[in-house]
């Protein structure tokens, strides 16, 4: 109760927020609680268009006057932290900040999600799927400095410095630092169509460079079932444009072909039109651990209609 207090008392207008954000002097952050629901992916996007990423947390303090001023915007069940381990599979913050501090509820983190929410009756975190949709929390630095945080100095100052502000990707899609470029996936496509689709909106089908790329890829389309044929999974832009003169793969977008990811036995190429890459973004078991081709590659027909395709694109500055 103390500490709800201390933050109340702390909410003070004079320092530089965007509208619709809530200034906090503890911390020196803006945090804008946001009702309305959104898959993690799209609430990142949108917290990403006001320079911010959905809420970091760096102690109990700031934790209990998340969870308390939270219920009190109307928000009954869980919201969206920026708290996720969708990439190497460990716990990372959307801000690329430190996890140094967590307030698990008991029996969690739960091993098959891959996001957190968190309760705000009890403060406590739990994992979620990250296709489901919550309410959510975005957080950004203050334009001010923080009030008393350092003393006056007469050398180079000592204070941290905001992060600088985030690429622009257009709304609806996703930002990947890493590579520095956006990304959204459609559906019920062939690859050429696919393909053509990606390329009127300045992008190519996907191209991967790494295993982050790789698994970064996968999250944006796994959608946690179990998949019965080929036509449920995801296209990248991979392709043998030669075929059969030349049976070298190729990315649609033209960079250097210097990862790759196939799944077991694969490419196989047994019919001898299998010339573009799927990816398996979801797998055989409910559980993607007991299926060793999960986010590995197969060759499939090109003409295939595959349920879903990832367009990637340089992001603005």
């Amino acid at each position: 109760m103390l500490w709800s207090l201390l933050f109340s008392v702390l909410q003070l207008t004079l320092a530089t927020c965007p509208f619709g954000y809530v200034y906090q002097q503890q911390t020196n952050r803006c945090y804008k609680f946001v009702t309305a629901q959104q898959a993690f992916y799209m609430a990142e996007e949108n917290c990403q268009e006001t320079n911010a990423h959905l809420v970091s947390i760096y102690s109990s303090a700031e934790n209990i006057w998340l969870s308390q001023y939270a219920a009190q915007q109307g928000m009954k069940g869980p919201f969206y932290t920026g708290l996720n381990r969708l990439i190497k599979s460990q716990w990372s913050w959307t801000d690329g900040n430190s996890v140094n501090y967590t307030r698990w509820a008991p029996g969690e983190p739960n091993a098959n999600a891959q996001c957190a929410a968190e309760n705000p009756s009890d403060g406590t975190w739990i994992t979620v799927s990250c296709s489901t949709s919550y309410p959510y929390v975005c957080v950004q630095p203050s334009t001010d400095p923080p009030a008393s945080t350092c003393p006056p100095v007469t050398t180079a100052p000592s204070c941290p410095t905001p992060p600088p502000i985030p690429a622009h990707c257009p709304s609806e899609w996703t930002y990947y630092s890493t590579t520095d470029s956006c990304y959204k996936s459609f559906v019920n496509a062939a690859f050429d169509q696919a393909e053509t689709v990606c390329s009127s909106i300045g992008g190519h089908l996907t191209s991967i460079h790494s295993d982050e790329e790789n698994t970064f890829v996968s999250s944006l389309t796994h959608m946690g079932i179990e998949y019965r044929n080929e036509k449920q999974l995801t296209w990248i832009g991979l392709k043998k444009p030669n075929y059969p003169a030349n049976a070298t793969w190729a990315w649609t977008d033209g960079s250097v072909v210097d990862y790759f990811n196939w799944a077991n036995g694969k490419p196989a190429d047994i019919t001898g039109l299998q010339n573009c890459a799927q990816m398996y973004t979801d797998s055989l078991d409910k559980n993607p651990a007991k299926d060793t081709d999960f986010r590995r590659w197969n060759d499939v027909q090109c003409s295939t209609a595959m349920r879903s395709y990832v367009c990637k694109k340089p992001a603005l500055h």
